[in-house]
């Protein structure tokens, strides 16, 4: 009786042991396979590219998306979704026959290895896997089409460390998106622009946070008089000391992401801190301009905010002046002329910066709410010209027609300066009269 409890036991044990090595077996499995396609998943792929450099001299490795699939999601169902990409991923194991590593590592994208001879095979076979791919799907009864991009590199042309193919194939295939092309191949220069522009966006971040960014002012002055009549204000970056960024460069990232707006209350804030600090030690400060993104001007609130700020810093409404581009004020929109409205109904000014780059005529000034034109630099330096002359003549005529002050940027000599006087222009700021410079440096000018 006890040899037979004994054996029970024993069997009972192993039987347990089995159940723990499959439960260990099937979570190995899940840890390093995606378990809708049993492809790979994104954490185990680098690994196995990293093996694949020790048995191939050379190999590439595509990065597939699938275009708009959110839309088949939500028209069709999670469900109808799920069987597409099973259906896909089967599609590219029967059409891929050659040794191959697959894996997905996104709702709708996959990376495909494969080893090849040079750069126009791969091509050939990432055109004919999407053509496979794009090829009408029938799930539940409905034909679903899907179309994609592929970005492709390869090793060890492109790296010599497998773990980066993944980052390479998917910046070339951001490449393939923004041209509309089906693919793209990873191009080093375009790697290292889309590496910068991500490196400037993570510093910008912590310069914002870290208070990095200084406040430089540019000042303005009469035509005539060569008086001071004014300044711009403008956002210096120095990251570290190492040098000056350009913000022609670093200001543009910003307006293309979220942090166009908080750099618009950065400058707001060191602007309005600054003017109320030296309201302490000088009587009479010229107004100073502020550059503002579009995008804030269609935020319906963006007025009350700029009042808030204007209460929390004591500062009068006379003293700033806004500076927006021409696709603001010619974008007709309610929240924008909203704002327009509201800011100089309670005595802040607005100007049209950079006039003439945009796509405004002449023949809109007589509708825009604003009170300064600004004409861009790129006029300034063909005054010398007849036909040149002609045209920023013209600007200065109709705007003064309408009442609106101009301002002449970019003048660099005094030849430009005199045909500016002679035209009737009023104000002018460039390097001829006065660099940008720290503001503390720029408002010791008014003594």
């Amino acid at each position: 009786m006890n040899a037979y409890v004994e054996k029970t036991e024993q069997q009972y044990l192993k039987a347990i042991q089995r159940e723990k090595d499959r439960a260990n077996q099937e979570a190995n499995y899940l840890r390093t396979h995606d378990p809708l396609t049993g492809f790979l998943n994104k954490q185990s792929i680098a690994g196995q590219l990293e093996a694949w450099g020790t048995i191939y001299s050379r190999y590439a490795l595509m990065h597939f998306d699938c275009e708009q699939f959110n839309l088949i999601n939500q028209h069709f169902g999670y469900d109808v979704g799920d069987q597409l990409i099973v259906e896909a991923s089967k599609r590219i194991q029967d059409h891929v026959n050659r040794d191959r590593l697959c894996a997905r590592i996104g709702a709708d994208d996959f990376l495909v290895a494969v080893p090849v001879s040079c750069r126009e095979e791969a091509i050939r076979i990432a055109n004919d896997l999407i053509a496979w791919l794009s090829m009408p799907y029938s799930v539940n009864g409905a034909t679903i089409r899907l179309s994609g991009n592929a970005g492709i590199t390869l090793y060890p042309d492109d790296s010599r460390l497998p773990a980066r193919l993944p980052g390479l194939a998917e910046s070339a295939l951001k490449e393939a998106q923004k041209r509309n092309e089906a693919i793209a191949i990873f191009d080093a220069n375009h790697h290292h622009r889309l590496q910068r522009r991500i490196d400037l966006q993570m510093g910008l971040k912590r310069a914002l946070e870290e208070n990095e960014l200084e406040i430089y002012f540019q000042p303005q002055f009469s035509v005539k008089g060569r008086e001071l009549a004014g300044y711009e204000c403008l956002l210096r970056w120095n990251p570290g000391g190492s040098g000056f960024i350009s913000p022609c460069e670093f200001i543009a990232i910003a307006e293309q992401s979220s942090l166009g707006f908080r750099i618009d209350e950065y400058v707001l804030r060191k602007c309005l801190a600054i003017l109320q600090d030296a309201s302490e030690n000088l009587q009479k400060i010229p107004p100073v301009a502020i550059n503002i993104t579009g995008s804030h001007f269609a935020l319906c609130d963006f007025s009350c905010k700029v009042f808030d700020l204007l209460e929390e810093y004591k500062i009068p409404a006379s003293q700033i002046s806004l500076e927006i581009t021409e696709g603001v004020v010619m974008e007709n929109s309610a929240c924008v002329d909203r704002n327009l409205t509201r800011l100089r109904e309670h005595g802040v000014r607005v100007a049209v910066d950079d006039f003439g780059t945009g796509y405004s005529s002449l023949s809109y000034l007589r509708r825009l709410a604003i009170d300064e034109l600004k004409i861009d630099k790129s006029f300034i330096d063909q005054i010398e010209n007849e036909q040149g002359a002609i045209l920023v003549k013209a600007i200065i005529d109709i705007a003064t027609a309408f009442d609106i002050t101009v301002t002449a940027e970019g003048v660099e000599t005094e030849q430009q300066l005199r045909l500016l006087d002679s035209m009737g222009c009023k104000y002018c700021q460039g390097y001829l009269l006065g660099k940008p410079m720290p503001a503390q440096d720029a408002l010791a000018l008014i003594e």
